[in-house]
């Protein structure tokens, strides 16, 4: 066997074991902390939580532990998944409550679906980020820089929760790693997600903007009125439709 492809075969090994160190230790700690709080509010063998008084048979029995990741707005997007979108409920933006539509339309439930995608999106995007930081650092640099962001206490809860952060940090860090690739158009896509999930994800296209001139890269430009229209189609949508429930899929 060629001496290369036995060091491309290592180097893929070792770059794989990297990428893995963080997600094992993410899942670990988010498994250990729901068996924890799961205990502390159990009480003669019955698991309870305020939320699930003040919102009564709103998660099915058979889902109740799904109470661990749901408190606050995170109650309100599986609601516009299941029923669509009614005043005030606006100020969500639509792309985590579609894709738990999509996802709780495949589980069967729309709850484990928001689990799920929260879940999902926030392992994703600990692979995204180390992969963008090995572009600026050394990949043992990146994996202790992803370590960091992973167990950050604040980026901790808020994407373990079934909250829209999980989402927008995967597609705004895939979006700037895309663009650092190269790969623009699929990068502005990525911005676009971001828009609509959090109103401020179209921020990223300033660093693009920035750079693009600086690099005399004009003819790319263009690419960066997708997040733009991605934005204003949901204001063009709130505009038309704020006196009118809308669903996912009629029916």
């Amino acid at each position: 066997m060629p001496k290369k492809l036995v060091h491309a075969k290592k180097y893929d090994s070792n770059r794989f074991k990297l990428l893995c160190c963080p997600l094992a230790l993410t899942i670990a700690i988010r498994v250990m902390g729901a068996t924890w709080i799961h205990q502390v509010l159990s009480q003669n063998g019955a698991f309870r939580t305020p939320w699930m008084d003040s919102n009564p048979n709103l998660i099915p029995a058979a889902w109740n532990w799904l109470w661990l990741f749901n408190a606050w707005d995170s109650l309100q997007f599986p609601r516009i998944a299941m029923y669509g979108y009614v005043h005030p409920n606006y100020v969500y933006l639509p792309g985590y409550p579609i894709l738990i539509f999509l996802a709780g339309s495949l589980t069967g439930d729309f709850w484990f679906g928001a689990f799920l995608i929260a879940q999902i999106f926030a392992l994703a995007s600990i692979v995204v980020f180390q992969l963008l930081a090995e572009h600026y650092m050394q990949p043992k640099e990146a994996l202790y820089a992803s370590l960091l962001m992973a167990t950050f206490p604040f980026v901790s809860v808020f994407t373990t929760l079934s909250y829209s952060e999980p989402v927008f940090m995967f597609f705004t860090i895939s979006s700037w790693y895309l663009y650092k690739k190269g790969k623009i158009g699929l990068s502005s896509l990525m911005a676009g997600v971001a828009s609509v999930t959090r109103i401020y994800g179209a921020a990223i296209i300033l660093p693009m903007l920035l750079d693009m001139v600086r690099l005399k890269r004009y003819r790319k430009l263009p690419f960066l009125i997708i997040p733009i229209v991605f934005l204003c189609s949901w204001f063009v949508f709130c505009f038309f439709f704020k006196r009118r429930s809308f669903r996912f899929v009629d029916g």
